[in-house]
Parts: structure tokens; sequence; C-alpha cells
């Protein structure tokens, strides 16, 4: 995604941002969960950015009609595919375990003809496939724009919204950090100010820790993307190791990223710190430790994968992630509802490709002077 279509972007993140503090503005003091309001967010985005499509899911406060339903359906089907695709014929045979992927198909067929008939109102990803003057309209098939419509549906909706929703159980596990990060974004947006000033999220260097250290913990696709070793290619040699041809490989991210090896000390905490250029690092322990003893690889950081293949979306996630933290952040304090036990939050994920959360029941407390 190149610059020009990033920034064409911002105003449908900036709408639906103000659309979320608006809804979650209405509900303060009351028990939420707002892992259902970043879900009822990221599918929002996406239905603007794949199709020009207004969902409409925030202002009505839930999915209603069933389309956030329909498409975790799918995943929970694809999921299962992709990873044993030679069970395929089996499935086909049982109506239920594939009814999942008919309805989410049909769901991407459905919004691709609808787009299509109104013709371009935006710069959304059926433009850019179709209409741009760098598209190749004569070789995109139908099947092949349903099909890059129903990744950007699936992919873009529910990480960027398990994402946020990490981001809300660090807050609440560690309220150092949410200290922090309330200062560095009154700091950087006192009142009167915006801050959902676009221009000015990558350069806080808190807000993007926290954010990479979520990244780092609990990435959108814990399981890292597959790739196969293409047939007739022969085998691939990987390092020390010898692939056959027409085998699946990928890396586990989640493992990949608590590895002590390229993350320490601390490979299972979240200590934002870790990103942040300083001689010495302060432990929550309380002991400090020289930056020669700090170990953050870069390069073993791989939330949106790596390669050619990488997340198409990086770049708007990000956008989407720093706007909703800053927005969200600025206006409130979070509380963990009375009763709610943390723990549950990361025994009740579930990887099956992207990721299925339980609930997250929170208060919100507008803070003062906001």
């Amino acid at each position: 995604m190149n610059n020009s279509a990033l920034k064409g972007y911002e105003p449908i993140v900036q709408m639906k941002t103000l659309e979320l503090v608006e809804a979650l503005s209405k509900r303060q003091k009351e028990t939420i969960d707002i892992s259902h309001w970043m879900g009822l967010f990221g599918f929002d985005i996406i239905g603007h950015v794949a199709f020009g499509h207004e969902f409409g899911l925030i202002k009505a406060g839930g999915d209603h009609d069933g389309l956030k339903h329909q498409v975790e359906g799918g995943i929970y089907a694809g999921a299962i595919i992709s990873r044993t695709p030679w069970i395929l014929p089996l499935l086909k045979q049982i109506l239920p375990a594939m009814e999942g992927l008919k309805v989410m198909r049909q769901l991407g067929v459905t919004l691709t003809q609808e787009r299509t008939k109104r013709g371009s109102t935006s710069k959304d990803l059926i433009y850019f496939l179709t209409e741009d003057e760098n598209a190749v309209e004569s070789r995109v098939t139908l099947d092949e724009i349903i099909a890059d419509g129903l990744i950007a549906l699936v992919a873009g909706s529910d990480s960027s919204a398990a994402v946020l929703s990490h981001f809300c159980y660090f807050m609440l596990r560690h309220p150092e950090c949410a200290e922090q990060l309330h200062k560095e974004i009154d700091a950087t947006f006192p009142p009167g100010e915006d801050p959902l000033n676009f221009s000015r999220h990558a350069d806080m260097p808190y807000l993007n820790a926290c954010i990479n250290e979520t990244l780092r913990l609990l990435p959108g696709v814990l399981g890292g993307l597959q790739r196969a070793v293409k047939r007739g290619s022969g085998d691939a040699t990987v390092g020390p190791y010898v692939v056959p041809e027409g085998t699946q490989v990928s890396v586990h991210t989640f493992s990949l990223h608590r590895d002590p090896r390229e993350f320490a000390p601390l490979p299972d905490h979240f200590w934002p710190d870790r990103w942040l250029a300083q001689d010495t690092y302060g432990l929550p322990s309380g002991a400090t430790v020289d930056k020669a003893h700090v170990t953050t690889n870069r390069t073993a950081f791989i939330p949106f994968s790596v390669g050619p293949q990488n997340c198409a979306g990086k770049a708007l996630a990000m956008v989407e992630m720093r706007a909703v933290v800053c927005a969200v952040m600025h206006k409130f304090e979070l509380r963990k509802a009375e009763g709610y036990d943390l723990d549950l939050w990361e025994k009740d994920v579930m990887d099956v490709y992207l990721t299925i959360r339980g609930k997250l029941p929170v208060i919100l407390e507008q803070r003062q002077g906001r």
C-alpha cells in the first residue's frame, strides 16, 4: 500500500475512530466488552477499505445482521482446510462443516457485485484492482476480485481488532504502563489539540513501544502464515534443512517472538521499554540493566509476516491502532470490571488462522478535562 493510498484512508479511520469514542462515551461507567467494540470497529473500517461499503456496526452497537458471525464461521472452516487440505473432499460431504465457507463466500460475492454495480465513490480495494491507472483489469477476473476482497475482509477486520483488544488487556494488566502512556499522550496532545492528528502518532516513542510489545506477545496471526515449496521446483534448502517440494512450512510467530535468543530479558513479559533507545533500562523488578544486556531483534519481529508476501495492509493497520489507542486513552481511563479474572484473557485466545478471543469486560471512566 503506497503513501497516497494510505493518506486517502485516513479520513475513514478518523470517522470510525470518532464513532467508536462516541459510542464508548455513551456507555461510561457501564460494564462493556471492549473486545466486542474493537471487533465492530475493525469490521466497519474494512467495509470501507475493501468494498466502499458502510456496515454501520459501531452505530448499531452490534452485529445484528450476523455479518461478523458469518466471517468467523468461514475462518474456522478455512483454518481446518488450510492445515489439512486432504480432508476437503470429506468436508464437502458434511454440510455444517462447509456452511461457514459457503456463507462467507456468498457475502464476498454480494459485496463485490453491489460495489461493481454502483461504481467507484472512493478509492477502495476494488478501485485499485480494476480502475486505477496502474490496474490490470484485463487480467483480473471477478473470482479474483472476490477472493482478494474476502482476504481483506477476513484479515483486515479481525487482526487489528484482536491486537487492539490485546492492547487493552495489557493496559489493564500493567497500569504503570497505562499511566506512562497517558503522560505521553497528554504531552503530545494537550487540551484543545486533536489526538487524531495522524502526523504526530509515528513520533510517539512510548505509544509505538506499547503497540510493538502487544504485537510481539500476541500478534494478530499467532501461528504465522503458511508457504509451500512449489511442486516441480525440486527440494528447497533452508539453512541446514532440506524441505521436500510440496511441503507446507511456516514460522510460528508466537514462539519466535518469545524466543529468549531474540528478545531478552523477560521474553514472556510485557515490557515496552525494550523498544526504546536507551543506555540503561529499568526492569519491572526495580533493577536496572545496561543496553548491552538487552536483546531486541527487530529482524525476528514479524507480526505482519515478512518478504514479498507479507501483509499488504500493515501500514493501514498501524494507522488504525495508533489512532484508536490515542483517541481512547486520551479520553478514558480503563478499569477492569469487578469480578473479572484477567488470567482468563490469554487462556481464552484461540489460534484459528486469525485470533478468536473471549470477552474483556471493562469499565471506562472519562478522564478529567477530557
